[in-house]
């Protein structure tokens, strides 16, 4: 898919940046929040706009003055740079590309995603054929299939057949007899044995797309999908299923993420069901090291940084694979992640962190552009891609895009 998108970089009823930071950071967080800037929060001075990326308006504000204020916005330079690059190319790659589904059921089986070949330099090659510029990787679709060695759940390209140079030898048989055994009660069993037997070099999709992508002159994204259907409730699972398989008898239309569900109602959620579970908000170190982390001198020493955070189970997760991403695979130009709560509707509804998110993102890589979040990328309003004759990069938001998903921001999105 080509993405052309305009930018964020206003906003319309925001409360000043430092204070509703403040008012929305829970009280055990030490992720800093973005820098504020207190003129930018007012919006003008002396009835003088400045230039700015995010402005206040004030509701005594006339529409002059709104109009004023608004052709005082500019962006940041991340953002500039974004524009210059014009077009991105987006690559899903991961289990849907092996069961033929634009929407995963998250109960696939590792095994589905077995490549017989991968070469991504000519993937490159044919990016920078079409006169791309950037290039984004999908880490995490709404099934919850990582494509890089995560090590917060099972259900990643580890536990693959793509993880081995060939068949599995004996030491990596043994290992992920293991790891198959411990995976209900331990989410880190598989990535304890990343480097037992014949592993594959290019395993790590993600790390391969990277170094591919940079060694091709080119800027490079990636999208964590918030949804995630591995890490649904399994006892909620199997009253989904019920119900789908009934509505399936009953000669019923199943949308396509049912379908999915329904194809697969014999097996469950593929993750350790955090998602939507009620888990307790509870303070929470980021990153969260495991048993046997590589990571563990390096934040213990002070090398890589440590946050402190209140999250419930699900959130933790994301940010933690967060973490990963920009501490592990970073530079990253820019990030993609989503609003979409797919199973409000079926009883299950995660409640996503984004101000925590933002935060984090920020503070481990403060040029790095995220979509839908502040002073950012914005969604062009549509799934078919259609934008206006003339797009505007300034827009609207009905509240501090610092602390919430910016397509819900949009007057009337």
């Amino acid at each position: 898919m080509i993405s052309r998108r305009g930018l964020l970089i206003a906003g319309t009823a925001v409360a000043a940046a430092s204070a509703s930071a403040a008012a929305a950071a829970p009280a055990a967080a030490a992720v800093p929040a973005a820098p504020a800037d207190a003129a930018a929060a007012r919006g003008s001075a002396g009835g003088r706009a400045r230039p700015v990326s995010v402005v206040a308006v004030d509701p005594a504000d006339t529409a002059q003055e709104i109009i004023a204020k608004a052709a005082a916005i500019v962006p940041r330079p991340p953002q500039v740079a974004w524009q210059t690059r014009e077009v991105t190319g987006f690559t899903h790659f991961g289990m849907n590309t092996f069961t033929d589904r634009e929407w995963g059921s998250g109960c696939e089986d590792e095994a589905t995603f077995a490549p017989s070949e991968v070469d991504i330099d000519q993937w490159m090659q044919a990016y920078r054929a079409a006169g791309m510029k950037q290039v984004m990787l999908t880490a995490k679709h709404h099934d919850g299939f990582v494509v890089y060695p995560t090590r917060y759940t099972n259900h990643s390209v580890i536990a693959s057949p793509w993880w081995y140079r060939g068949v599995p030898d004996a030491a990596a048989r043994a290992a992920r007899a293991r790891a198959a055994a411990e995976r209900a009660t331990d989410p880190w069993a598989y990535w304890r044995t990343r480097d037992t037997g014949n592993v594959n070099p290019d395993g790590d999709i993600l790390g391969t797309y990277l170094r591919a992508a940079r060694k091709a002159g080119l800027k490079v994204g990636v999208y964590l999908s918030p949804a995630d259907g591995a890490e649904l409730p399994h006892a909620w699972h199997e009253t989904f299923v019920a119900d789908i398989v009934a509505k399936h008898d009953a000669g019923g239309s199943l949308s396509i993420e049912e379908q999915s569900t329904y194809d697969d109602r014999d097996r469950s959620p593929a993750g350790m069901g955090r998602y939507g579970s009620g888990s307790p908000v509870t303070a929470r170190t980021i990153p969260t090291l495991v048993p046997g982390d590589d990571r563990t001198d390096a934040v213990r020493s002070g090398r890589l940084p440590s946050f402190r955070v209140m999250a419930d189970d699900y959130n933790a997760y994301y940010l933690n694979q967060l973490y990963e991403l920009f501490t592990q695979y970073g530079p990253i130009d820019e990030l993609w992640l989503d609003g979409a709560n797919p199973w409000r509707s079926s009883g299950v509804s995660e409640t996503y962190d984004f101000t925590s998110w933002f935060r984090l993102i920020h503070a481990l890589s403060p040029d790095t552009v995220t979509f839908a979040g502040p002073q950012g990328t914005r969604w062009v309003g549509n799934e078919g891609g259609s934008a206006r004759l003339t797009e505007w990069s300034v827009t609207p938001a009905t509240a501090d895009p610092a602390t919430a998903h910016g397509e819900t921001l949009l007057p009337g999105g």
